[in-house]
């Protein structure tokens, strides 16, 4: 049995199996292979690619307050700390934005004694609309798609969409796992996303092309000391 159809053995188990914290009525069946999906992950690696590329070697990125709100994946909390983009002269066109997060405790709006940079970097990734508002002035809106988290030990990408669909992709194997999760949006921003099940995986070599996992590092570092 190769790495591939292990993994699709697992997930068959997860997804046939009770999940711990949920109750009977909430073990889904198994996932049918999409091949819309594909498409949707390599849409996800090529905004991540080209959005953090643009602002990490950009030499006039501009840096905002954080405006992205409050997330929860699983069980550890995260705030927003700055949001990023490139500026652009044309009015109306989207700004390939990034915002960084930090941890915090879950009454974070009482409690500011713990924020630091995650173990695992959790970003943001999405785009800043800009508009003429009737005063004249730009009024600019921040469009968040997805978040991104990088695992440099372990070589790995999570994309946590915002729809209850993620992906865990293995840089160095090439491989993908998709993965349910259900989301609570409780503000604009403010989401709670809670993993559940893993469906299969699939090769992502026909389907996305992925940079080594220092090229993702190196960028985000760039970012973080701007």
């Amino acid at each position: 049995m190769n790495r591939r159809q292990a993994m699709k053995s697992v997930a068959s188990l997860l997804v046939t199996s009770v999940i711990p914290g949920f109750s009977v009525g909430c073990v889904e069946e198994s996932i049918e292979y999409d091949p819309r999906l594909s498409i949707e992950l390599n849409r996800l690696v090529k905004q991540t690619h080209n959005t953090i590329s643009q602002l990490a070697f950009n030499e006039h990125v501009q840096q905002t307050g954080g405006v992205a709100g409050i997330k929860q994946i699983d069980k550890c909390y995260y705030i927003s700390q700055s949001t990023f983009y490139a500026e652009k002269s044309e009015l109306g066109c989207g700004q390939p934005t990034i915002t960084p997060y930090v941890e915090c405790l879950p009454d974070h709006r009482q409690n500011h004694s713990l924020l630091r940079t995650p173990e695992y970097p959790v970003f943001g990734l999405g785009n800043t609309v800009s508009r003429m508002a009737e005063r004249d002035y730009i009024q600019r809106s921040y469009h968040e798609d997805f978040l991104l988290q990088i695992n440099s030990d372990l070589e790995t990408l999570i994309f946590y969409t915002f729809y209850g669909t993620g992906f865990k992709v293995d840089l160095a194997n090439k491989d993908c796992v998709m993965f349910r999760t259900q989301v609570n949006r409780q503000e604009p921003f403010d989401m709670q996303i809670q993993t559940q099940t893993a469906g299969f995986s699939f090769d992502t070599n026909s389907a996305i092309s992925l940079n080594d996992i220092s090229f993702y590092n190196n960028c985000l570092l760039n970012l973080y000391q701007n």
